[in-house]
């Protein structure tokens, strides 16, 4: 996902670098229309959005405990490793060490708590790979 949105983001300033660095302006027919696609997003929040744009946006931004392979394989991400109960209702993660918030406050079991009351106190949240 981040490579395509590098890609577009290069497609579309292309031209005017182009034009703007004192080389020839590209040439146009007429009525020709460039477009450049977009997505829309409804809210930062990640346990209030309901946009599709605004989920993908969140893969960008925020980090989840796993996140999921091209094969559908979990992978660490915010937590190194994790053991499941044998009925599944159960699940331990073990936490990275060293990460921190935008703000330098270290990343604790609390915030996953935290987190996981609210979605399930207001019924919200989502689901991300």
């Amino acid at each position: 996902m981040r490579k395509l949105l590098c890609i577009l983001l290069a497609i579309a300033l292309v031209p005017g670098l182009l034009g703007g660095c004192g080389g020839s302006p590209l040439s146009q027919e007429e009525g020709s229309v460039f477009r450049v696609g977009g997505i829309t997003v409804d809210t930062l929040s990640p346990l209030t959005a309901y946009v599709a744009g605004s989920l993908e946006i969140f893969t960008l931004v925020y980090d989840p405990l796993i996140r999921f392979d091209e094969d559908l394989e979990a992978t660490p991400s915010l937590a190194e490793s994790w053991e499941v109960d044998e009925d599944g209702l159960v699940w331990t993660f073990h936490l990275v060490k060293g990460a921190k918030w935008h703000d330098g406050e270290p990343f604790t079991s609390a915030d996953v708590k935290f987190t996981y009351d609210l979605m399930i106190e207001y019924d919200v949240g989502y689901s991300y790979s």
